[in-house]
């Protein structure tokens, strides 16, 4: 099962040719396996993508085929809306960076404004006085 694995994530990765032979002497428990396995690595999109590209004779049943496609658009569903919810918090993450950086920056300034204008009146009471 291993070896039916490795084969379908190489055509994907390397771009190279299914081994023909290897999907011919799938027996329905062992594209069973290859679904099982596939899953369990995270890669069933990815495998799926293989079978697809076989011949009808080369792919595995109807019934694996159906529950295949539908693994496949709950993980497209899923990731749809994990994007969705990454673009809203990134988005409010900037929002908060910057509200914080401007919020730094303003108490900088009127920290600093204000010990400018400490330093500038010792200095006129100074010249005052002196």
């Amino acid at each position: 099962m291993h070896r039916a694995l490795t084969s379908a994530l190489r055509s994907v990765v390397a771009t190279a040719e299914l081994d023909a032979s290897l999907s011919e002497s799938l027996s329905e428990s062992q594209w069973q396996a290859l679904f099982s396995a596939s899953a369990r690595e995270g890669v069933l999109a990815v495998v799926y993508d293989v079978v697809m590209g076989l011949t009808c004779e080369l792919r595995s049943s109807r019934k694996l085929l159906l529950q295949w496609t539908l693994s496949v658009e709950a993980i497209e569903r899923r990731s749809e809306q994990q994007f969705k919810v990454s673009a809203f918090l990134a988005e409010r993450f900037a929002e908060r960076i910057l509200a914080d950086t401007l919020c730094s920056r303003d108490q900088v300034l009127n920290r600093s404004g204000s010990a400018w204008r400490q330093r500038l009146r010792l200095v006129q009471n100074k010249l005052s006085y002196g």
